[in-house]
Formats: structure tokens, C-alpha cells, sequence
């Protein structure tokens, strides 16, 4: 089994310099770090499959009253 910090190295943006830009933050998000500014502090999959984040410095909420 691949432990976290293995899973962060291996995926590191870094290693990858045709990753999306749209991925990148996401790993960042899901690894809590910031691979890029602003980084991503939330994340949100919608019911019908959509994915939206919020920003570092962006104000308000995309969760809702959970």
C-alpha cells in the first residue's frame, strides 16, 4: 500500500510540467498544500458531477449549511 507522503511526492505537480492548470490546485487541495497561488482551500463536487473550488482569499462558502 503507498503511504500518503509517497502519494504526494509522486504526484507532484512538479514532476509534471504539462499538468493542467486545473489539476494542480485540486492535488493541492486534496494533499493540503499549496502548488499554486492562490491555493485551493475548497472543493465541492456538485450532484450532477461538476467540481467547483474556492481560493485562498475569496470570501464566503461553496458547502452550503452541510
Amino acid at each position: 500500500m503507498v503511504d500518503a507522503e509517497q502519494l504526494q511526492l509522486t504526484l507532484n505537480p512538479a514532476r509534471f510540467p504539462n499538468m493542467s492548470p486545473q489539476i494542480a490546485p485540486i492535488l493541492g487541495s486534496l494533499f493540503g498544500r499549496a502548488y499554486t497561488t492562490p491555493a485551493l482551500v475548497e472543493l465541492v463536487v456538485t450532484p450532477d458531477g461538476r467540481v467547483l473550488g474556492r481560493a485562498e482569499g475569496w470570501a464566503g462558502s461553496l458547502g452550503g449549511a452541510g
